[in-house]
């Protein structure tokens, strides 16, 4: 058993307080743990992961030389973080049944060290199928993604404040030179050279304008780009919120892939091969979770440097039959043919640098079964290495996109009540909609409530999930309760449902709920069905 002094007495415990009559001892890696085996009989080595990524994937060569029917466990934190470490014309598949047992593979069972007493038994009791249990899937699924987004969070930090700076410094010209068109004319006007015509008002202030209408869009465009970073970091983050549907598999490549740019971009150029193909059934964080860590292998396979010598090219194309077909190929040093067969393995590692928790490709291929998909690995030294997932398609469903809603004004206007607890955001829902909306603002719930009692009109109410006061669901049920014909009513907005209350609320109403940020054809296309109709 190897492991830190922390880490190997909470494994301890558990093998003391097992009813079992067992016998077990601590080993250093290396040489001792050899001594040991040679000298007496063994049926399981425990292995902590307070290990390098190499020890570890040298502690279990050792006990397969020694004795390849002995067993053995890794007990990983369930937090997994990253440890660097260093590492040592053929093809392999991997498609197992999606009701294997959780990370057992050719004698090596993965078990988190919180339910290690849960699959202490199993692995004693159970050695021909040398499992761990089931929802020792979940808890490593939900380790790996968190491991992946801690090691990216640099990276991630980076791209949101160069977008952030893209941001600030268009705001700061649109609002300096907006300010000092206003002065022009307003000096012009005081000293008597007024412009004879709006024409040639328009001739003078348009180069000005036109400079600060394209400051104001590449504003907008890094507004976006952070959405999509800080939407990427829900979708990777997000346990609790993993309802089966249809998933696009190019999206998740995209989230992927902005996730991951750190580590390609000094690394290999990205190249992107995306052919039409029809969606997948599965959940958001998981197709994700398989490209990330199809990604990330590429581009840790990679030496850093030379990334103009160096591709990474992900395809995605329709398979034989109803299927979709996800490649990552990468131009790194490649796969030694005696190693292939064991890429699927818990702890293997190809890259140079050690980097990662070595779960990765052995979770991408639980991922795949679980989708019921089949998983492959083809390389030769040299050449690279290409991973290919296919997914088995949803079937005919129709993909069409719905036409954005614009903000033309309309005959009838709607009287439109907002409430967060956040003011600065709800005059900026007031300024969106007030071109063919009457829109009035309040910071609480309770003030809601007080409108409603009053009798006054509301066509529709925008309604944030999370307030301090008041929250939108405490709101929602209120309105049940005194005002029912009113919930349809209600129009929810949050920045990240991440309560348990919060997730099974959204899940139990059917009233819409926009994600923050959003823009004005998001908000139209949720009030038009609330719109009054105007009487012919």
């Amino acid at each position: 058993m190897g492991g830190n002094t922390g880490e190997a007495s909470a494994i301890e415990r558990v093998l003391h307080d097992t009813r079992r009559a067992i016998e077990f001892r601590r080993e250093e890696p290396g040489e001792p743990l050899r001594r040991a085996l040679d000298g007496s009989r063994c049926d399981l080595v425990i292995l902590g992961n307070d290990q390098t990524l190499r020890v570890a994937g040298e502690t279990v060569a050792l006990v397969r030389a020694c004795n390849p029917h002995i067993r053995v466990a890794v007990v990983p934190h369930d937090d997994s973080g990253a440890r660097p470490a260093g590492s040592p014309g053929a093809s392999q598949s991997a498609s197992p049944s999606a009701s294997d047992p959780a990370f057992s593979h050719d004698g090596i069972a993965v078990v988190p060290l919180s339910m290690f007493a849960r699959g202490l038994d199993q692995l004693l009791t159970a050695p021909d199928r040398r499992s761990a249990p089931p929802e020792a899937l979940e808890q490593l699924l939900l380790s790996d993604r968190m491991t992946s987004v801690g090691t990216l969070a640099a990276g991630v930090s980076h791209e949101i404040n160069n977008r952030l700076a893209a941001l600030m410094m268009n705001l700061e010209f649109a609002t300096r030179d907006l300010a000092k068109l206003v002065d022009d004319v307003a000096d012009g006007q005081r000293g008597g050279s007024v412009l004879a015509s709006s024409d040639e008002l328009r001739a003078w202030m348009a180069p000005s304008l036109e400079e600060i209408v394209s400051a104001l869009q590449d504003a907008r465009d890094a507004a976006v780009g952070v959405q999509h970073i800080a939407r990427d970091l829900k979708m990777f983050s997000h346990a609790a919120d993993e309802r089966v549907g249809v998933v696009d598999v190019r999206r998740a490549m995209e989230s992927a892939l902005r996730m991951a740019w750190i580590e390609i971009r000094h690394r290999a150029r990205l190249v992107k091969d995306y052919g039409d193909v029809p969606r997948v059934i599965g959940t958001e964080a998981r197709v994700g979770q398989l490209c990330l860590n199809l990604v990330l292998h590429a581009a840790r396979s990679i030496p850093e440097g030379h990334a103009a010598e160096n591709e990474i090219r992900v395809v995605t194309r329709r398979g034989d039959g109803p299927s979709v077909v996800v490649e990552v190929r990468d131009t790194g040093p490649g796969i030694p043919t005696d190693r292939l067969p064991h890429v699927f393995e818990p702890l293997f590692s190809d890259n140079g640098g050690g980097i990662g928790s070595g779960y990765g490709l052995a979770i991408c291929q639980r991922l795949v079964a679980a989708l019921g998909g089949t998983l492959h690995a083809e390389s030769r030294v040299g050449e690279g290495a290409t991973f290919r997932a296919v997914l088995p398609a949803a079937g005919r469903m129709t993909t069409s996109v719905p036409k954005m809603a614009s903000m033309v004004p309309s005959p009838v206007r709607a009287k439109v009540l907002v409430v967060d607890d956040d003011a600065a955001f709800c005059d900026s829902v007031r300024r969106m909609l007030r071109q063919d909306c009457d829109v009035m603002v309040v910071t609480s719930g309770r003030d809601v409530l007080a409108r409603l009692a009053r009798g006054e009109h509301v066509d529709a109410l925008l309604c944030d999930l999370l307030m301090p006061d008041c929250s939108g669901m405490d709101l929602h049920s209120e309105v049940v309760a005194r005002f029912p014909e009113f919930v349809r009513r209600i129009v929810f907005m949050t920045g990240g449902a991440f309560t348990k209350r919060s997730l099974e609320f959204l899940a139990a109403v059917e009233n819409p709920c926009l994600q923050k940020p959003f823009d004005a054809a998001t908000v139209a296309a949720a009030l038009r069905p609330l719109r009054p109709t105007a009487v012919g």
